[in-house]
Parts: C-alpha cells; structure tokens; sequence
C-alpha cells in the first residue's frame, strides 16, 4: 500500500483528537457531553494506538490485523455514541456523527480487502471515498460541539 493511504488511515486518530465536548447547559445536555466525551476519550487512545499498528506493519498479515483493529476503534465509538441519548436539539448531529463513523468502517473494510488480495490500485481508488467520510466526521464534530458549547 502507498504510503499517502497510510497517512489517510492514520489520521483518524486525528479525528478522535478534535471530539472535546465542553462547556455546560442544561442536565440532559451535560449528561450527554459527559458520556459523549468519554466515548471519544476511549475512541482517540483505541485510534492512537491502532493507527501506529497500521504505520508499522511490515507484512500483509501485520496490516490486516492493524486494518482489523482500526476497523474495530471506529466501530466501538459508532457504537458507542449510538448508545448515548442525545439533546433533541443535537440528534441530527449525532446521527451525522454515527454515518460517518460507519461509513469510515466500510472505507477501512474496503481497504482491508484490497490489502488481504494486494490490489494496490483497489487500496489507493479508497482513498478519496475514506479522505471525505473522515471530513464528513469532521464536520458532524464541529456542529455538535458549536450546539453544545465550548
């Protein structure tokens, strides 16, 4: 695999690093911020350290259970945050957060795919569809935290 999709893969765990869920509101609200902060917590340490075991992977087995457990850290925090019971105010938000984090576990099960048969051009043609769902958690991020305060 090329090392721009690597660097794609990698960056979720910068995703992971933007969800904060500060600020306070009313108690529905709080809870929500509370639960939803730890479910990132638990998503940027789980995509940090699944993230490095992609980057430094050295066979095709090694990338595929790096692949593997990355899948799984995104997975988690879509469970996770489909768990929490969000504000009414925020729950398009939240639903927009939850289909971009499934959409991101497709990308990576695509990538996987293509990595486990070593079609390089399979993995690469991934990488613009994976570069617009992380943008896509990226947004999802940046309009619950402007709803909840910072």
């Amino acid at each position: 695999m090329r090392p721009t999709l690597f660097r794609a893969l990698c960056a979720l765990a910068a995703i992971a690093a933007l969800v904060g869920f500060a600020g306070c509101g009313s108690s529905k609200t709080d809870d929500y911020k509370s639960q939803a902060r730890k479910v990132a917590q638990d998503f940027k340490n789980s995509a940090q350290q699944t993230s490095q075991q992609v980057s430094s992977a050295t066979t095709t087995d090694e990338r595929v259970k790096g692949l593997e457990a990355l899948k799984g850290s995104v997975d988690d925090a879509a469970n996770g945050f489909e768990d929490l019971s969000p504000p009414d105010d925020v729950k398009s938000e939240h639903e927009q957060l939850i289909a971009g984090f499934r959409s991101l576990s497709s990308d990576i099960s695509d990538v996987e795919d293509a990595v486990k048969t070593n079609d390089k051009n399979a993995a690469q043609a991934t990488l613009p569809k994976l570069q617009a769902d992380q943008q896509k958690v990226e947004s999802a991020v940046q309009a619950l935290e402007s709803k909840i305060g910072d």
